[in-house]
């Protein structure tokens, strides 16, 4: 599991992909992950395309995103069907936006990587 966070290079949208499963130990991660993203940024963006799973930390990680970045665009993209469902079932549909399949927000060439981090591994 990990988190990977790139920043534009006008620093206007921040994307960060998850990878694996989305549980408690990796949550701890993703706030310290929020701490390096600058309050400015117009556009956030999850990849959820590599997550395999998740627990309620995960909505609740979102809501702490939703929190700290209030006139921010908060984007989930690349969501499963399943995955989306559950955060309709949720209410996070009426916070941010969800995309499903491969969607076409790609991440920008000439972006900054600004984390890295695998969790996990050794």
């Amino acid at each position: 599991m990990s988190i990977r966070t790139t920043l534009s290079a006008d620093g206007s949208v921040c994307n960060i992909k998850i990878t694996g499963a989305f549980d408690v130990a990796l949550s701890t991660h993703f706030e310290d992950t929020l701490g390096t993203i600058p309050t400015s940024v117009d556009i956030i963006r999850i990849n959820l395309k590599e997550m395999t799973s998740f627990d309620a930390s995960f909505l609740s990680s979102v809501l702490l995103v939703r929190e700290k970045y209030v006139s921010t665009i908060l984007e989930l993209f690349n969501c499963s069907k399943n995955h989306a469902r559950r955060f309709s079932m949720a209410g996070l549909d009426k916070l941010v936006r969800i995309r499903l399949g491969t969607d076409s927000h790609q991440e920008d060439q000439g972006q900054n990587q600004s984390d890295d981090a695998d969790e996990g591994k050794g």
